[in-house]
């Protein structure tokens, strides 16, 4: 059973009862549970309601077999989002392949495409993330197994998760947080002893000013077309070359991506290109 604070008092949720002392009611529906303050769900729901509408109106439609087979897609219009998620699964691997039960906690799940993977080899799992919605949202990946829990959020909050793990990661995330370091250390945190912490899916700009160009003319054109701030508690939007000495300094090891090696090759050639790197990190 996990072990949850409650997120207006932060006294232990007791688990045979939904009402917190406090008078917090715990709302589990579409089995994903609700845990959030009252004022954070205002927010939340608010920024849901209009993200689901912009994503509907700029992205192509995702089909129920490529949200099953993902990500082992290898055509249309994402086949190079699932290329990298592939890649994050083979860094992942030997960690989910190991003989023993893990506590997972995966930060940024998105569709369930590694989610699965975990479930899958016998671990489990607790999912956290803003989204719901399929098909990008936690309702997204249905499992009947019972070491699967999925949980929504503030992600910035994980104090809520009155619980450790021997596995967190952070799932293609990091460089939406808008204090990357702070929150590597919260993670820490949450690690039992001999845990790890992965971070896949966050490439590093070692120049970035085009990169920050990039993202502030997205933001534009969104908030222009939809009246819509593109992230909802704001990051960059992107790691650099600060981020990662300041990772590094927090005993972050940082590796390269299989498969990525001319591409950071070029990085290393023009800077403002991303470097794919993945960092990982013991806690003794």
């Amino acid at each position: 059973m996990l072990h949850l604070k409650c997120p207006e008092c932060r006294k232990p949720l007791i688990p045979t009862e939904q009402v917190c002392s406090c008078g917090f009611q715990l709302k589990i529906t579409d089995g994903i549970v609700e845990l959030y303050s009252y004022t954070f769900r205002r927010r939340l729901e608010n920024f849901l309601l209009d993200y689901d509408r912009v994503y509907r109106a700029e992205n192509a439609t995702i089909s129920e077999d490529e949200l099953t087979r993902s990500p082992f897609v290898y055509s249309g219009p994402l086949k190079k989002d699932w290329a990298y998620r592939r890649r994050s699964l083979d860094v992942l691997r030997p960690q989910l392949s190991i003989n023993k039960k893990l506590s997972v906690l995966e930060i940024g799940p998105w569709n369930g495409w590694l989610s699965k993977q975990i479930i899958g080899a016998g671990h489990r799992l607790v999912a956290v993330d803003y989204f719901r919605t399929p098909p990008y949202g936690l309702q997204t990946y249905k499992s009947d197994s019972p070491e699967h829990t999925k949980i929504q959020l503030d992600l910035h909050d994980l104090s809520v998760l009155d619980e450790k793990f021997d596995l967190l990661i952070l799932n293609h995330c990091l460089q939406f947080f808008p204090d990357p370091i702070a929150y590597i250390e919260q993670c820490i945190q949450k690690l039992n002893k001999e845990g790890k912490l992965f971070i896949i899916g966050s490439p590093i700009y070692h120049a970035s000013v085009k990169k920050a160009s990039q993202i502030q003319k997205q933001k534009i054109y969104y908030k222009e077309k939809y009246n819509f701030d593109l992230f909802f508690q704001a990051g960059k939007g992107y790691l650099d070359s600060s981020d990662l000495r300041e990772m590094i300094k927090s005993g972050v090891q940082f590796h390269s991506y299989p498969g990525s090696w001319l591409k950071n090759l070029v990085a290393e050639i023009n800077p403002s290109r991303a470097k794919y790197l993945f960092g990982t990190y013991l806690h003794c």
